[in-house]
């Protein structure tokens, strides 16, 4: 879905930011960096399934049993096809915080060592803002990691702007379509498939611009 409600002026000027992003040239000292989160309800089996065999399909009982949600946390790296990912128990402030260091301090570094800070496009999301960094790491750290962030922020009800969201589908669609209800289990295997696309480096071929936005919601630039 493109997008819900109102294509507002303020909208626009937000769509606008990050398609101009998008189109800029890879920068290795500051780069662009999409970062978004996902829950995953654990739901584990009530009769063990019987395992395939040959000629015979794997059976799954339709009952299932709710474990409890967990997290997972992305940081994309778009220009190249690298991604940074969390599995965790909450959604806290402090969580945000806690990724967003450890990304800037050891990922980065290991993959970009010319970066001094990063442009990153996020959603809304209160936990997303630098006001997370000082509920989590002394003022000085705080200001520290903050100053190291460019934040753009997606328009409201515009996640298809946000391009961590292909990547969350990604690993969603490849690793999390099954019943799993271990985080261990979950952490081994979303880091198995980010390995696998690392070593690719999986990229996103984005090819919608500031001028296909203005042609598409013609009708919503024309009220502007």
């Amino acid at each position: 879905m493109w997008c819900i409600g109102d294509i507002t002026v303020q909208y626009i000027a937000q769509m606008e930011e990050i398609l101009h992003l998008y189109g800029l040239a890879a920068n290795e000292t500051c780069p662009l960096v999409c970062f978004d989160e996902k829950s995953y309800q654990m739901i584990g089996h009530t009769i063990e399934p019987i395992e395939m065999k040959p000629g015979q399909s794997k059976k799954i009982s339709e009952k299932y049993v709710r474990g409890g949600t967990i997290q997972i946390l992305v940081a994309f790296l778009p220009m190249w096809g690298l991604r940074f990912v969390w599995v965790g128990p909450k959604r806290r402030s402090t969580d945000f915080a806690a990724f967003i260091k450890d990304f800037l301090d050891n990922f980065l570094p290991s993959v970009l060592p010319k970066a001094k800070g990063i442009r990153m496009v996020c959603d809304n999301l209160n936990t997303h803002k630098k006001g997370s960094l000082y509920k989590m790491y002394s003022p000085a750290q705080a200001l520290d990691l903050g100053n190291r962030i460019q934040f753009h922020y997606t328009p409201v009800n515009a996640s298809w702007l946000n391009m961590a969201e292909m990547e969350i589908y990604a690993i969603s669609r490849i690793c999390l379509k099954r019943r799993m209800d271990n985080q261990k289990f979950i952490t081994s295997e979303v880091q198995t498939l980010v390995k696998e696309r690392n070593n690719k480096r999986t990229k996103v071929n984005w090819i919608f611009a500031p001028i296909d936005a203005r042609e598409k919601f013609s009708r919503a630039y024309s009220k502007i």
